[in-house]
């Protein structure tokens, strides 16, 4: 069973056949992660924990009433494929500078890759916007980055924001809550372990942007997309994946940008994106 076939047949399916359907579960957990709803990490097709609380989040985001009713049938499955952020009216904030098709081609004439390479890392990391519908850049906060810049004492207090286990991600706009509880423990270290625009860049890696100090790396991000753009290819630059564009090498592009995780996952949606922006 596909989220496809949802829609196609006009089908609807209860829980225990939504918890039994592997493949389905996969693709569900594919499309939640992409939307921050879940962990990268964490696909395997089996429903547990991690997945009901992702399932109920992004119902609650998209006023959805699925998983009150326990029936998932067109209306949800439209929701997961197509649903880029939650409340996202399908058009980008309108006070942000927003990427134009030159952007793109300035990106690639720069790396010397196909526009395709470009824009299929941007819908992989970020469905092509890096803002959300209230203006904010899109951004991830990573607990464990957080830790390993200040593991005292807050760790001890808010295990949720400082902890060697990845995780705890909210989604959406509930990630600047992440990151502002975080702020108030520690500016620096928080902007710094959060991930951020069009091409989901570390704060961590904010000299590898293109910048010296991350309060300018920040502020680039609340810029415009342009600049999110700039700072993506000066990090791909930095670590040596230029090559691996420009021969399609989604694996070791997987491997190095997103970590040895995202390989098998993050490297067959690169191509497959690849392959829908070339036609």
């Amino acid at each position: 069973m596909k989220l496809a076939d949802l829609i196609h047949h006009d089908t609807t399916i209860d829980f225990r056949t939504l918890q039994t359907d592997t493949e389905l579960l996969e693709e569900i957990q594919a499309r939640l992660a992409s939307l921050r709803f879940y962990p990268p990490t964490d696909i395997d097709g089996l429903y547990g924990p991690l997945t009901k609380a992702a399932l109920a989040k992004f119902c609650d985001a998209f006023k959805l009433d699925s998983m009150r009713h326990q029936r998932f049938g067109k209306a949800f499955a439209k929701h997961l494929l197509h649903a880029t952020s939650p409340k996202d009216s399908g058009q980008k904030p309108s006070n942000v500078k927003v990427l134009t098709d030159a952007d793109y081609h300035r990106a690639a004439d720069r790396l010397a890759v196909e526009v395709a390479a470009i824009r299929a890392i941007v819908a992989v990391e970020t469905e092509g916007s890096g803002f959300l519908p209230d203006g904010r850049p899109k951004i991830l906060f990573e607990r464990h980055w957080f830790w390993s810049l200040t593991p005292l004492p807050v760790s001890q207090t808010r295990p949720d924001l400082s902890n060697p286990e990845p995780g705890g991600y909210l989604g959406g706009v509930h990630e600047w809550e992440r990151l502002n509880a975080a702020i108030q423990f520690d500016r620096p270290a928080a902007l710094k372990a959060a991930s951020w625009g069009l091409g989901q860049i570390l704060g961590v890696n904010h000299e590898l942007a293109g910048y010296k100090d991350i309060e300018a790396f920040v502020q680039a991000m609340h810029d415009s997309e342009g600049k999110q753009l700039d700072a993506m290819m000066n990090f791909i630059i930095h670590q040596d994946l230029v090559k691996a564009l420009q021969h399609q090498d989604w694996k070791t592009f997987a491997r190095v940008y997103n970590g040895p995780a995202g390989v098998g996952v993050y490297d067959l949606r690169l191509a497959k994106m690849f392959k829908q922006y070339q036609t």
